[in-house]
């Protein structure tokens, strides 16, 4: 018996987590769900299948017929306010891992997480809930991320890094050893991070620096 996978969103990161189900199942089937669906906007590979609004009266009618369930929204903030809606409907959360990437075996990764292609994860790195793991990105060991947490593709994370919830570190981005990142932060593209961020703080540039807070 195919399983069937609910998807919350109809955008580009959905279209790789359907790359990721086919890969493992060829025969995986889904359920979308977007607040796109009378905007003429979703495209392949979404319409071979079933698409439905993403309202909570929608999601909980369809809540018997779906085995698991995962959010494809790139917002760590609507992502997080999506997940707390599937589980308090009873859902359970599915995270979508890549078959080419490398994951240490002391490695933890919470529920509703996606890690993408030729990602890299080293002994005792601790991801949390609902987390975006972009493509090539590499996390190092034991670092701590928290919920919610976007890295963005080709990140480099080294060592003993703590990084806080809903926070997004962007494309190409560096994280020398040992530092800390507060929640609700944004790290900008190609940044290299050298010195604790606080909480809610725009930080950007070699070496980074906090240009902003975003309370």
């Amino acid at each position: 018996m195919i399983e069937k996978l609910g998807v919350i969103g109809t955008g580009g990161h959905a279209k790789v987590i359907v790359d990721i189900g086919i890969r493992k199942n060829p025969e995986q089937w889904f359920s979308f769900f977007t607040s796109n669906i009378a905007k003429a906007r979703i495209t392949h590979p979404f319409l071979a299948y079933s698409i439905y609004p993403d309202s909570p009266s929608e999601i909980s009618q369809r809540m018997k017929g779906i085995s698991f369930w995962h959010v494809a929204i790139g917002d760590p903030f609507i992502r997080q306010e999506k997940v707390d809606s599937i589980e308090k409907l009873g859902g359970l959360l599915h995270s979508m891992i890549h078959d080419q990437c490398t994951i240490a075996t002391q490695t933890r990764i919470g529920s509703g997480t996606s890690v993408m292609a030729g990602v890299v994860l080293n002994p005792y790195v601790r991801i949390g809930k609902g987390c975006i793991i972009n493509t090539a990105s590499s996390i190092d060991h034991d670092c701590q991320i928290d919920d919610f947490v976007n890295i963005g593709p080709g990140v480099r994370v080294a060592g003993g890094v703590q990084i806080g919830k809903l926070t997004e570190l962007g494309t190409g981005a560096i994280v020398i050893p040992n530092i800390s990142i507060g929640a609700s932060c944004i790290i900008g593209a190609g940044a290299v991070v050298t010195q604790n961020i606080p909480d809610y703080c725009v930080a950007v540039g070699v070496p980074a620096k906090v240009i902003r807070q975003n309370k």
